[in-house]
């Protein structure tokens, strides 16, 4: 790997200084990731910025490839349903409750509340609450529990529909709730 040497005019003596150490440690000892390659491009490098949010680069690596195997392009990614990329996404500890890349198309329920409605957040929190509740738990969670998320009702059941409406959650026949099964 080769790395810019020269610094900028504005570039302090002292800080000028480290440049080239530090360069030279990281020829020396950089790993080879494949967002570091030329072919990578600003698609690679964003997919694996967002991934590399509080999550290890060795459980980011084959995810990152095999995301990039399945959506090499933005618009690959576009075409598909948002339940598709939270399942590929896998358990990084980013993108469960947040595909940031994938198309944002807001659900027609968001935007301002309606007369006589006051809501302490909104229907994206309240979406973030109940899949970290599911997110987390070993079994399937009754409907009590997760009606302990958030205290408005009407708000609660249209995040949940919402969630199931996009696939993020599976509705089971004796009431309980669970992320789907990959």
């Amino acid at each position: 790997m080769t790395a810019m040497t020269s610094t900028s005019p504005q570039t302090p003596p002292a800080a000028a200084s480290l440049h080239t150490p530090v360069i030279g440690w990281f020829e020396q000892h950089a790993r080879d990731l494949p967002w570091r390659r030329p072919e990578a491009g600003a698609w690679g490098v964003m997919v694996s910025e967002f991934m590399l949010q509080q999550t290890p680069v060795s459980r980011v690596l084959p995810v990152y490839e095999q995301w990039l195997a399945r959506w090499p392009r933005p618009a690959d990614l576009a075409a598909e349903a948002p339940g598709e990329a939270v399942r590929a996404w896998g358990r990084l500890r980013y993108g469960v409750h947040r595909v940031p890349q994938h198309r944002q198309q807001p659900p027609a329920h968001e935007g301002p509340p309606r007369k006589g409605q006051t809501y302490a957040g909104t229907d994206r929190q309240v979406r973030g609450r109940l899949l970290a509740v599911l997110r987390d738990a070993v079994n399937p969670v009754p409907q009590a529990a997760l009606d302990a998320v958030w205290e408005e009702p009407v708000q609660r059941a249209r995040a949940l529909d919402g969630l199931v409406a996009d696939g993020l959650v599976e509705p089971l026949a004796d009431g309980r709730y669970r992320l789907p099964l990959t």
